[in-house]
């Protein structure tokens, strides 16, 4: 068998071992040929029988299964559709050698989905600890910089996967807003061609000389820069050699000669009678989004003049643009039956939910918001109280408490909470209680069908919305509920390696301070 070789360019190459089983990246804007780069890679895994996985982002590699036997999970034309039962996909995908692509290209929800599919294969390699690779692309968006929940599967598997045998190959267009502890595990890898100062100032570390750092911005498509290989010039991909071994688990080559594989029968067994959860993701053109009336260079305009604020000296900025990514945020549009003085009102209000789990009541503007946590903690006996207000609309303390039958005094000091939150006004001994003309109404909210990507936040539950309105209006009942989505641009202002995030109402063109 000797060692074993997998080609990537003229005079450039890299050992089985150290591609199956260690780090490595490539890195290049877009249209560089990071994708035919990776492409190459797995043509030649399968050529060698090597099992391995790759996330893909943008249905690009399926055409794997014209020339070889791979595993197609996805949406359309897939092998095997979402959901599946990942622990059971890559147990056959490590014994029988056969690699797997999960599309997902239809999948809104992609990060939840990789991430399940990675939990799933690292917890199988616990117990197989044998060589396999995982290919993840456009990785910044699932290993970003700037994480809320500590290390994630794909940091795990960068820094603790080794000893399982789990290889890790990443791509990205952004090396500025990837990860640092993905990055920083990297010992080998491919750099194309970048001209946005953030993204080479990120991989100066990865460059020798000022000669190479100045080649990357000349690169032409398919040309790439090697590091930590034997290899030091600029190559053009194609198939190549050079050996490596490393102390982690040895790749064995199968026996491929008499191989006898019944794919067919293995998708089939995997998707026979499952009882599986419904699929998380969503139809695109399923979903109702508010129209936007501001553009990707409104949100750059805001951008700057919020950077320009941040400056020293003679003028110098400390902040400069690192991203500007599109979102979506999950509203829940209420219609709701009021009663105000003699008669019944239906109105229409919209609901999200912030960052503290603190369900928000919109205004005009997305940023008038209602997160209003002394509102939220209402007792029963001061939603009873605001309840009254609102129905007489004005009202006398004394007339209030004779109404609803509690002590005047008590009725004066609640009275005196909800005038301290604004929620209610006192005047010449009249009670009145605060209008909620002024709450947005999706009757002059234009929505159309839209096709949604990236989301923020979750949906509401008719239970969660009843219980926030009845804070507002507590005599309300809830008739009717719908989910539509408001567009947002997540802009990132980047001072070195400090990162300020913000987002970008689309509808109003404001800051939604809440979200930050």
């Amino acid at each position: 068998m000797g060692f074993s070789i997998v080609r990537i360019g003229d005079e450039v190459s890299i050992s089985l071992q150290s591609l199956v089983t260690g780090r490595g990246c490539v890195i290049g804007q877009s249209g560089s040929g990071k994708s035919f780069l990776i492409g190459k890679i797995s043509e030649e895994l399968c050529r060698l029988g090597m099992p391995f996985c790759i996330i893909d982002t943008e249905g690009e590699y399926a055409s794997l299964k014209k020339k070889f036997e791979v595993i197609l999970v996805g949406e359309e034309n897939a092998d095997i559709k979402f959901p599946t039962d990942y622990s059971e996909l890559f147990g056959l995908s490590i014994e029988k050698g056969i690699p797997v692509i999960i599309d997902l290209s239809d999948v809104i929800e992609k990060s939840d989905e990789a991430y399940a599919a990675l939990s799933a294969l690292y917890s199988v390699e616990e117990e197989k600890r044998k060589p396999y690779l995982v290919i993840i692309e456009e990785a910044d968006k699932f290993a970003p910089q700037i994480m809320h929940k500590g290390m994630n599967i794909i940091e795990e598997i960068s820094v603790r996967g080794r000893k399982r045998g789990l290889g890790l190959f990443v791509a990205t267009q952004r090396p500025a807003t990837i990860s640092k502890n993905v990055l920083a595990q990297c010992s080998y890898g491919f750099i194309g061609k970048l001209t946005i100062s953030n993204d080479l100032n990120a991989i100066s570390i990865l460059l020798e000389g000022k000669k190479n750092f100045e080649d990357v911005v000349k690169l032409s498509t398919g040309e790439f820069l090697p590091f930590g290989l034997d290899a030091k010039n600029k190559f053009m991909v194609a198939m190549r050699d050079a050996p490596l071994m490393g102390s982690t688990p040895k790749v064995v080559l199968p026996d491929v000669s008499n191989k006898e594989l019944d794919l067919r029968g293995m998708v089939k067994a995997l998707s026979a009678e499952k009882d599986i959860k419904k699929a998380k993701s969503l139809n695109k053109e399923d979903l109702l989004v508010i129209k936007p009336n501001f553009s990707v260079d409104d949100a750059k305009s805001y951008a700057l003049k919020l950077s320009e604020k941040r400056f020293v000296g003679f003028g110098k900025i400390l902040e400069e643009i690192d991203s500007i990514d599109e979102v979506y945020l999950p509203i829940a549009s209420a219609k709701i039956r009021v009663g105000t003085g003699r008669r019944n009102e239906y109105r229409e209000y919209y609901l999200a939910l912030s960052p503290r789990k603190r369900p928000v009541l919109f205004g005009k503007k997305a940023d008038e918001c209602g997160d209003d946590v002394s509102m939220l903690r209402l007792s029963e006996e001061e939603k009873q109280v605001l309840g009254g207000i609102i129905k007489k609309r004005r009202i006398s303390v004394d007339k209030l408490s004779e109404s609803l039958g509690i002590d005047e005094i008590r009725i004066s000091r609640i009275v005196g909470k909800l005038a301290k939150s604004s929620r209610v006004y006192e005047n010449n001994g009249l009670v009145s209680g605060k209008s909620y003309d002024k709450y947005l109404s999706v009757t002059n909210t234009e929505t159309v069908r839209g096709e949604v990507g990236e989301k923020i936040g979750r949906v509401l539950d008719r239970e969660s919305v009843a219980n926030a309105l009845s804070n507002y209006f507590p005599s309300a009942l809830l008739d009717g509920l719908s989910t539509i989505y408001l567009p947002l641009y997540r802009i990132r202002l980047r001072r070195g390696n400090k990162i300020r995030e913000f987002y970008f109402d689309r509808v109003s063109g404001s800051q939604i301070a809440w979200l930050g």
